[in-house]
């Protein structure tokens, strides 16, 4: 048996054992989030926070929800996640694509993303620069069956993410 030395050593040293296991294998998903999201990771000397009130976008319609520490596409990185009611979100994404240059809103199969009219030469997320280090900003709705841009108030939020890559 390959854990045999453990056999009489009690459920206590093995639940040690295993939570000690646990803490040392970084996740390797496309997407995880690693700490709470309140200090720097691999080195880096930033800190997760408020990315927008940094930037001086003043928008009392958005929300700060949280700021993680995650894995995206394998590359770690800061996200700090905001929320707008629907009602509001023609006011937010005006601002963004102006002061960030996203995308306008565009529905897609299943609900609204900032996705550019020329993929080929513009990005899906506009840009932010705070203190030399720049910022990925995007919006969504998540899943919705509303398709008009004049029925937005229907949608109960839209979340706005703000991502800086730290590799």
């Amino acid at each position: 048996m390959m854990f045999g030395w453990l056999q009489g050593r009690g459920l206590a040293r093995l639940s040690l054992l295993v939570a000690t296991l646990a803490a040392a294998i970084p996740a390797t998903a496309g997407e995880s989030e690693q700490t709470s999201g309140v200090g720097p990771a691999r080195g880096s000397s930033a800190a997760c926070g408020d990315f927008m009130r940094m930037a001086g976008v003043q928008a009392p319609e958005l929300a700060f929800v949280a700021c993680k520490s995650l894995e995206i596409h394998g590359l770690p990185a800061f996200r700090a996640e905001y929320r707008v009611a629907g009602a509001q979100a023609g006011e937010v994404e005006a601002l963004l694509t102006k002061r960030a240059q996203m995308p306008p809103l565009r529905y897609l199969c299943c609900g609204w993303e900032s996705q550019p009219a020329d993929p080929a030469h513009q990005s899906p997320a506009g840009s932010l620069t705070i203190g030399g280090n720049r910022f990925e900003v995007s919006m969504t709705s998540g899943e919705t069956m509303v398709n008009r841009r004049g029925d937005w108030a229907k949608i109960p939020v839209f979340e706005v993410y703000v991502v800086r890559y730290l590799d």
